[in-house]
């Protein structure tokens, strides 16, 4: 896995990891980063400078690791919880990007902040600026 992150995206990781254990217990997963020195990897154009990330929707069970997989057609994915922590990662000025398929998401959170791209049905990716 890539877990190459810029000291701006640990910066942020951080911040919205203690955000969230203030409204949630729960943890939220951490997939793809970036490779060091700016690699390619899996097909991926993007995740080269780490600068962007990609986070595991939110869950309705306390299913951890690997095997907490979820995508937005799963039963046990939690729409509420997803936008929360994704309206937490939009509040902080760093994040300028934010991918997700899930259209009611994309209403619930109004003026476009958060788009659709193929292949993000199972994952949100965040992207932010290189210099916060």
């Amino acid at each position: 896995m890539a877990q190459y992150a810029h000291p701006s995206l640990l910066t942020l990781i951080f911040y919205i990891e203690r955000e969230w254990q203030a409204i949630d217990d729960r943890k939220f997963g951490i997939g793809n980063i970036s490779i060091a020195e700016g690699l390619g990897y899996d097909k991926h154009v993007s995740h080269r400078k780490g600068l962007e990330m990609d986070i595991r929707p939110m869950r309705n069970d306390r299913l951890e690791g690997q095997s907490a997989r979820v995508s937005r057609f799963d039963d046990v994915y939690d729409r509420n919880a997803t936008i929360k922590l994704i309206r937490l990662f939009l509040q902080h000025p760093m994040v300028t990007k934010v991918f997700f398929n899930d259209g009611e998401v994309q209403k619930t959170i109004a003026g476009g902040r958060v788009r659709s791209l193929q292949g993000h049905d199972d994952h949100l990716h965040i992207e932010i600026r290189e210099h916060g």
